[in-house]
């Protein structure tokens, strides 16, 4: 005698890995400097702004970084940004702080498409008296899907 049989069927949901990949880097465009402490701050909508009248030069190729995250059609994440940021030339160096994005309180979920774009701004402090030069550094953007 056969005992009776059971099916079962096998369902899979293939997803694509969860990733960053950055689109642009964040560039505060041509400062000029003065004899006072200036702050620069650039949002993440693009927009330039100075504490000290007419310290910005060319906006010409100025904005801010960008992100691109992928990974299941709408996975929630929380964005990590970092504190602060040292950049350094030759002969100086300057500080970046209060990085924000366009995400709300730097959650946000992704897409139907499992995509997601995000733009990060900052303040750039320049010191009094900043030596005039090319400054760079570097700074890590981390997610965490929930």
């Amino acid at each position: 005698m056969l005992a009776p049989a059971w099916c079962a069927s096998v369902q899979p949901d293939a997803v694509l890995p969860s990733a960053i990949m950055k689109i642009a880097d964040l560039r505060f465009g041509d400062i000029f400097t003065v004899n006072t402490a200036n702050s620069i701050t650039l949002d993440p909508d693009g927009t330039r702004a100075a504490t000290e009248p007419g310290t910005l030069g060319a906006g010409t190729g100025a904005g801010p970084a960008a992100f691109l995250l992928t990974g299941a059609p709408g996975a929630a994440f929380h964005l990590f940004l970092p504190s602060k940021l040292t950049l350094s030339s030759t002969a100086d160096s300057m500080q970046v702080m209060k990085f924000s994005s366009t995400l709300k309180a730097n959650h946000g979920t992704l897409g139907p498409d499992g995509r997601q774009t995000i733009a990060i701004g900052a303040t750039l402090q320049v010191n009094a008296g900043q030596t005039p030069g090319q400054y760079a550094g570097m700074f890590e953007v981390s997610v965490n899907f929930e």
